[in-house]
């Protein structure tokens, strides 16, 4: 999970915080601190015996890979940073140690300064989910977050971030990021907030698709959006 110190700046691998930010329409309010898991209770149409919670919460900067040979332009190099927002979860108790599969719903916003912050929704659908720890991330783009933050460098103040898991269609655990939000702020709709579901890409949808492919569970295509 990002770390507690919010006053140095992120680095390319962890966010530190710049400050505290001036917050829009006071809707999103709190620096980062903790998370803040829950479990719902199990639901028919699974093993009654089901567990899911949320273990760690990671908002990270990560830069554009590099892969030596693949440039068709000697000038081309990797200089940009990607928000890749990560959840580690375990599963145990599923009928025969197996799940078909699981959906986790991100929600990340971007808070800018004197601005409409910025919000994204996304659904992912996983499949063939063994009982045991398991990974997953989203990101932003580079041009995005740059378009977002202006001449000044993101920081973990910046962003809140909220997962939900799925199993059947019914909630069976979530977690947030920073302090528990007051309302509800990843349903709002505009002018409240300036929606940018598109946005948020899988990583199916990245440079990073063919990287660590065995660390993370594999996407369902037909459900990745």
């Amino acid at each position: 999970m990002a770390g507690a110190d919010d006053t140095a700046r992120l680095p390319r691998r962890r966010m530190g915080a710049l400050g505290c930010l001036v917050l829009v329409c006071g809707m999103l309010a709190g620096p980062v601190q903790a998370q803040y898991p829950r479990m719902a209770p199990p639901q028919a149409g699974r093993s009654d015996s089901l567990r899911v919670s949320v273990r760690k919460m990671d908002v990270n900067l990560v830069r554009t890979p590099y892969y030596r040979g693949a440039t068709s332009d000697n000038r081309a190099n990797a200089k940009d940073d990607w928000l890749q927002l990560q959840v580690e979860y375990q599963t145990d108790g599923a009928r025969e140690g197996w799940l078909d599969e699981i959906e986790l719903v991100w929600h990340v916003a971007i808070l800018r300064k004197n601005q409409t912050p910025v919000v994204m929704s996304r659904s992912v659908t996983y499949v063939d989910i063994e009982d045991e720890t398991h990974y997953a991330a989203t990101y932003v783009r580079p041009k995005l977050l740059q378009r977002l933050s202006g001449t000044r460098r993101l920081s973990r103040n910046d962003v809140r971030f909220y997962v939900e898991i799925k199993v059947d269609g019914k909630r069976v655990a979530d977690s947030y990021l920073g302090q528990r939000p007051q309302a509800a702020w990843w349903e709002y709709q505009p002018p409240r907030v300036d929606r940018r579901d598109s946005d948020l890409l899988n990583r199916l949808e990245t440079p990073f698709a063919p990287l660590d492919y065995d660390f993370y569970e594999q996407i369902k295509r037909d459900a990745s959006r």
